[in-house]
């Protein structure tokens, strides 16, 4: 049986605005996670979460919230090569400098593949499951 290589973990910069600043993967490997062109522009625009309206407007809002200085963490669901999804273990850090939030730093890992029917009849739906404990 083939093994196959897990996809190495995306980490970036966002402006307060969202938009990709900087990454570990300028051009990454075909079905890899990465910014696919998406440097300049807001985060929930890349190749990834372009799939679902409902994904994209989770990360925007998210986005807000680590501007505000709340630290993210969370699974989602994102598309790859192939239009094949991935719950992806999704992370957004603010950095503080001088006591204010400055950029934030993200983090995407992939961690399972999707099941061929999750999500039937409503693709988009797929909700994010924190991984923060009370």
């Amino acid at each position: 049986m083939p093994s196959r290589r897990a996809a190495p973990p995306f980490t970036g910069v966002l402006r307060l605005d969202g938009s990709l600043d900087r990454s570990n993967q300028e051009q990454p490997a075909s079905g890899e996670l990465g910014p696919h062109g998406a440097l300049g522009r807001p985060f929930w625009e890349a190749t990834w979460w372009s799939w679902s309206p409902v994904v994209q407007q989770r990360l925007r809002e998210a986005v807000a919230l680590a501007a505000g200085g709340e630290v993210i963490r969370r699974h989602e669901v994102a598309r790859i090569e192939g239009n094949r999804l991935v719950t992806v273990d999704f992370a957004l850090i603010p950095r503080i400098n001088g006591g204010a939030v400055t950029t934030l730093i993200c983090s995407v890992i992939a961690i399972a593949a999707v099941a061929p029917d999750a999500g039937a009849g409503a693709p988009d739906e797929p909700g994010p499951a924190s991984l923060e404990h009370p």
